[in-house]
Formats: C-alpha cells, sequence, structure tokens
C-alpha cells in the first residue's frame, strides 16, 4: 500500500512570528460522496505513535463513504514542536486544545467534510479531545474566538474516545490494589524495557469479562503469545514511520515533550467528571470505544465508568462500546472491524 501524502495546515498566533504547523494525513473525498452525503472521522493519536496508526483505514473508508483525516500532535512527524517555554508555562492542556480547535477550524474552511466530522482521540488523544470540547464551550479562551468556536461545535456530529487509559483520564484505582506499570518494574533490565513495553502495550490481554467487574479479574502482566503484541511483528522500517517525530527531535525527546501534560493531572479527573460523568458541554452522546484485550489500563477505565455511570451499550449520554478481541492497535491489527465500530457509533450519533 501506498503511503498518503502528509499534508500541512499553518496556524497564525497574534503571540508569535512564526505560525505553527500541523501535518496531516487524508483518506480523501469517497468516491461515492456525490451521490449522498459523508462524514469525516478526525483521528487525534496518543503517546508515541503517530497519525500513521490510522493508514489500514484508508481503503475501507473509500469503501464505506467515510473520510479519514489523522492529524499529528506537537512534535510528531512535521508538526512544529512545543518550544522550551511552552513546555513549562501555565495552562499548557487548555492552550494545546485551543490550538487544535484552530486546526479543526482550518480543515472546515480549507476542504469539503461532507456532513460534518466526528472527532475521534485515541489513548492519550482522549485527553485532548475532551480538552477540545472544554475550549468550545469555555468564555475565556483568547486564542479561539466566538466564531470559530461556533464553526467547530457545529460541525462537529459525534465525539468519540477510543481505549483511553487510567493516568490520562485519572482514574483511580481500588483501594488495596496496585496497577502493573512495567516502566517501574525493576525485574527487567534497563536495555530490555523499550522492546517488552512495546510489546506489553500492544499486547492481547486475556480478561475474565464475567460479570461484576471487579479489577482483581484484569490480566496485567502478560499478554497471550497469540496473537502476538502488534509492535512485535511489524518490520523495523514500518515501526520507525509509525514513531517519526519532527526533526531534529530523536524519538526520545518527542515522548519527553509529549509528557509535558502530566504537569497538570489535576484537569484530567475535572475533564472526565465534567464530560464523560456528567454529560455537560455537548450536545450528544459521547462514545468510548474500548478493545476487549487491550491492556489492563484500557479495560479498567470502560468498566469503572460502567459502574460509575451505568452506562449501557445502547443507552444513556455515554455509550460504552466494547470492541471483540481489539487490542490497544485494533486499527492497525483488524482495520475492517474497526471501522465497522466507527460506522455504528456515526449512525447512533446521527439518529439522536
Amino acid at each position: 500500500m501506498s503511503r498518503p501524502i502528509l499534508q500541512n495546515i499553518s496556524i497564525s498566533l497574534p503571540s508569535t512570528s512564526e505560525p505553527l504547523t500541523f501535518t496531516y494525513i487524508d483518506s480523501g473525498v469517497p468516491s461515492a460522496a456525490s451521490d449522498k452525503p459523508y462524514t469525516t472521522v478526525v483521528f487525534l493519536h496518543g503517546f508515541a505513535i503517530n497519525a500513521s496508526l490510522l493508514e489500514p483505514l484508508f481503503p475501507l473508508a473509500q469503501q464505506n463513504n467515510l473520510r479519514i483525516v489523522s492529524v499529528n500532535r506537537r512534535g510528531y512527524n512535521g508538526t512544529t514542536p512545543h518550544s522550551d517555554e511552552e513546555l513549562h508555562e501555565e495552562g499548557f492542556l487548555k492552550k494545546q486544545c485551543g490550538y487544535l480547535v484552530l486546526v479543526l477550524d482550518a480543515l472546515i474552511k480549507s476542504n469539503d467534510l461532507g456532513g460534518g466530522f466526528a472527532l475521534c482521540g485515541w489513548s492519550r488523544g482522549t485527553i485532548f479531545a475532551l480538552g477540545i470540547l472544554e475550549v468550545l464551550e469555555s468564555l475565556d479562551n483568547d486564542l479561539v474566538s466566538k466564531e470559530v468556536k461556533e464553526r467547530v461545535g457545529t460541525a462537529m456530529k459525534a465525539f468519540l474516545i477510543w481505549d483511553p487509559v487510567v493516568r490520562t483520564l485519572g482514574i483511580p484505582i481500588p483501594s488495596g490494589c496496585e496497577g502493573y506499570d512495567i516502566e517501574a518494574d525493576p525485574t527487567i533490565p534497563k536495555d530490555d524495557l523499550t522492546q517488552l513495553a512495546d510489546n506489553w502495550a500492544t499486547g492481547y490481554f486475556q480478561h475474565d469479562e464475567s460479570l461484576p467487574h471487579t479489577f482483581a479479574k484484569l490480566s496485567q502482566r502478560t499478554p497471550l503469545s497469540s496473537p502476538p503484541p502488534s509492535l512485535s511483528i511489524i518490520s523495523e522500517p514500518e515501526k520507525l514511520h509509525l514513531t517519526k517525530p519532527t526533526a531534529p527531535l530523536t524519538i526520545e525527546q518527542m515522548c519527553e515533550h509529549d509528557n509535558a501534560i502530566y504537569q497538570v493531572p489535576d484537569d484530567f479527573s475535572q475533564l472526565r467528571q465534567k464530560y464523560l460523568e456528567g454529560g455537560e458541554g455537548w450536545k450528544g452522546k459521547r462514545y468510548l470505544l474500548y478493545g476487549s484485550q487491550s491492556t489492563w489500563s484500557v479495560v479498567w477505565v470502560a468498566w469503572w465508568l460502567e459502574n460509575q455511570t451505568q452506562a449501557k451499550s445502547e443507552n444513556g449520554e455515554l455509550v460504552l462500546r466494547r470492541m471483540e478481541g481489539g487490542n490497544h492497535m485494533m486499527a492497525w491489527d483488524m482495520p475492517a472491524e474497526f471501522i465497522e465500530h466507527l460506522k455504528w457509533c456515526i449512525r447512533d450519533a446521527a439518529a439522536q
């Protein structure tokens, strides 16, 4: 499969002389778009893996009257890195989400998005997606005008988060329990950590899904040998493509910059409580998609929110969409199955 062309959007800011550049890939207008409206799904990727994760969906999007636009966040694959000042300034998350609203507005103005767009944040990208909702509702964000907020808010037809993790949403661990963190495991030699962490994060886990869903039923440490972890079976050039930073950053620097988000962990809990548990700030349902064989840190988010909000699979403001057999890279490993889940959410949102 040929690589999609990396495209650019420049965001001009009054406070700086140099615009910010955001890169993205685009599956293009579906061939059937002349006969009926289509929906664009705008993706925000997670930690360490860039927008290229969505490439396997591109040929399927054409067949299913969808358009996939996958945006590289700051420091990833050509998007302007953070400055040293930004990494330590107050209001870091709020400002970065404001920039992303400007990116969405630029996409709306420069592209025919058919029947509007759905926003989907994956893994760490979920907190940026929730932060976008906060910007659209906020009265005190100087970066984004009322006109832009109205244009983006009107065009957004569905809101999805896919495989959020415990830390990113500030989800609590039950008292007396401990969640496994492979990067803090003292038994793993330093030289082996990167490969083993990649395999753990993209592995397949067999959780005990019998009711009631409790923390003790999660499989935490060892992924299955079959199917193998996603990153263990792709070629080295493919892996480098998925993790490509913006020059001159190294992969390690890119990840270090991205971790600046954790300066403001209290914001995560507040955004979760407001937009997922409380149902504020968004006119429709929210959809949480999760792979049934993702890491414990993903599955526990879904189970905890299920218990907290009494969300049901097809009822309520927060809709939990369990994706059978999926891991944390389901769009890469199982693109046909993943796109069916996307379509279901988009249809359900349109039926409100």
